[in-house]
């Protein structure tokens, strides 16, 4: 989940009285125990927190399947319901297949190891230093202007000439997959990057999704490039693994279909983007997102039960490899079947299980249709309060069908210190939470049963300092949901300057370096004015105490 701006609804876009009466009046019979055994059994250690391609994943996809069958839910995209695609997997760099030689000496330099966009293979050769190897001809600056490379090992210094990196005029060079790739135009026959003091140029055990180049490129970490000639060798053993979406269609014979989904992978034991700094450990991810498949689950059962609903088929489906990048409702719309091509909308559900200490249920992509907030009003009617927010924004699979024109909403329950940690467990599934999610869900589809067609209309997402200003972070996980002045904190990334400084979850920051904080807006706005290296003095309210703590960027 990422960050969005909060917005309180509003005042209603346009009369529908005509509609009918209230919402909150349901007649039918929830069975919170089937959504917390859903959540259980997808988040329990037997699953190994369902990354894609893995043993645990193809169980989940086995078991959504079985339960959407017995929920009257017909396989859809394919017969047994499963939408295949592939996904990149671990590669590893093997060191005994990666060094970088001076034939001079015969010994290998120290701490080598390929960058990603490599070939596999030796090369060799007079070493050619290139600077930076940028063809930035808009800024008067062309690295391979009158250089020789050809047949030669170009040396190619990371970073950028004024050292702003991704902030400087040179950003839109920054790139070193291109660097590599006009160096091979150029006829080099392979490639030594240099990180510069300030570049994150470090050994990663593993890549991920990385392309292969067309030449033998090897990273020199401690910045020593020897005179003359050198011999490389470079290897990264790729892998692929096989990720499915899960797909099943409650048919009401309607004329149109309402997509309702949530993506069910996770972490694994961590690997990537987990937040959790100790040893290997599985990430369950019962909020994250085993919550909102719970919830779309129980919606199959209910939808295909309920007269009310038949207004609209349902599309119910559960994404993979979500987590690495959207990719399986990229998927999903660019290559689902012909039917499902004009959708009325969709409702995406992820992270829904943590209500916590009378929360509001954030729903965002309100300004994706004309008549969102109306709706919104109409199917309110729970001891819950809403918070929306017009954009959409693009942290989870919802953001895919935005931009191929459907109207959008995404259900959310807000950020938690569990939040990509081994700890995000069943037992802290809070069960009223996800009934009060699904009765908003069912209130919401009984009042569009008696809509007219959504209207689509595209957002501009609210003007803030964005995420590619930022030189810095303080480590924290804000709570979305908040409703008081500031910031909350609801987790810490370990070794992270808010967590050095001796922050903890609770905590409300109201002040960042003598800039006020009332608000995700100003407290992003506050933190992109700072570098690394930099001090600030972080004011924050804890236990209704207003302390202060210096952090180092």
């Amino acid at each position: 989940m990422m960050r969005f701006s909060v917005f309180v609804l509003g005042m209603l876009v346009w009369n529908l009285g005509a509609w009918g009466q209230s919402a909150c009046e349901l007649p039918l019979h929830i069975a919170r125990e089937n959504m917390m055994h859903h959540i259980g059994y997808l988040s329990s250690d037997e699953l190994e927190g369902r990354y894609p391609g893995t043993e645990g994943a193809e169980k989940a996809r086995q078991y959504i399947a079985q339960v959407l069958r017995e929920n009257g839910a017909l396989p859809a995209v394919s017969d047994d319901g499963s939408q295949w695609f592939t996904v990149a997997r671990l590669a590893s760099f093997p060191p005994d297949r990666n060094s970088a030689v001076p034939p001079k000496t015969g010994v290998a330099l120290k701490n080598t190891f390929p960058h990603p966009h490599t070939s596999n293979g030796a090369a060799s050769g007079k070493i050619k230093r290139v600077g930076y190897g940028m063809d930035a001809s808009d800024l008067g600056r062309n690295d391979f202007r009158n250089k020789r490379v050809a047949g030669k090992i170009a040396v190619i210094q990371a970073g950028t000439p004024d050292g702003k990196g991704p902030h400087g005029k040179f950003a839109k060079h920054l790139d070193l997959d291109t660097r590599i790739d006009r160096a091979a135009s150029a006829g080099a026959v392979g490639v030594v990057l240099v990180p510069g003091k300030k570049d994150n140029l470090l050994p990663e055990p593993f890549y991920k999704g990385t392309r292969p180049g067309r030449i033998p490129v090897v990273v020199l970490p401690e910045g020593t490039v020897p005179r003359g000639f050198i011999a490389l060798n470079a290897f990264v053993q790729r892998e692929t693994a096989q990720a499915a979406n899960v797909c099943g269609f409650v048919d009401n014979g309607a004329t149109q279909t309402l997509v309702l989904g949530a993506h069910y992978d996770h972490l694994g034991w961590g690997l990537e983007h987990s937040l959790y700094r100790g040893d290997p450990a599985i990430h369950n991810g019962a909020d994250d997102n085993a919550s909102g498949v719970a919830v779309v689950l129980e919606a199959a059962r209910l939808l295909k039960e309920w007269p009310t609903a038949k207004a609209f088929n349902y599309l119910i489906v559960g994404f993979s490899a979500e987590e690495d990048g959207l990719l399986g409702s990229q998927h999903f719309v660019a290559n689902r079947p012909a039917e499902f091509k004009e959708l009325f909308g969709m409702l995406n559900f992820d992270m829904v299980g943590r209500m916590e200490k009378g929360n509001p249920l954030i729903v965002s992509g309100t300004g994706t249709a004309l008549e969102w907030p109306e709706v919104l009003s109409r199917a309110t009617c729970l001891p819950i309060s809403l918070k929306t927010e017009s954009a959409p924004g693009s942290a989870s699979d919802h953001a895919s069908f935005y931009r191929q024109g459907i109207p959008v909403l995404h259900f959310f329950t807000g950020a938690h210190g569990d939040y990509h940690r081994p700890s995000d467990d069943v037992e802290k599934i809070e069960p009223l939470s996800v009934e009060y999610t699904l009765r908003t869900l069912l209130a919401t589809v009984e009042v569009l049963s008696q809509a007219p067609a959504l209207t689509q209309q595209d957002v501009k997402e609210p003007t803030t300092a964005s995420s590619a200003s930022f030189k810095v972070t303080l480590g924290v996980v804000p709570d979305y949901a908040f409703a008081g002045s500031g910031m909350r904190i609801s987790g810490l990334s370990p070794g992270k300057p808010a967590e050095k400084a001796g922050l903890v979850a609770g905590d409300v920051v109201v002040e960042l370096g003598g800039m006020p904080v009332r608000d995700m807006t100003s407290y992003m706005t506050a933190l992109s004015a700072f570098s690394k290296g930099q001090k600030a003095k972080v004011v924050f309210v804890r236990d209704g105490e207003r302390l202060a703590k210096d952090v180092v960027f």
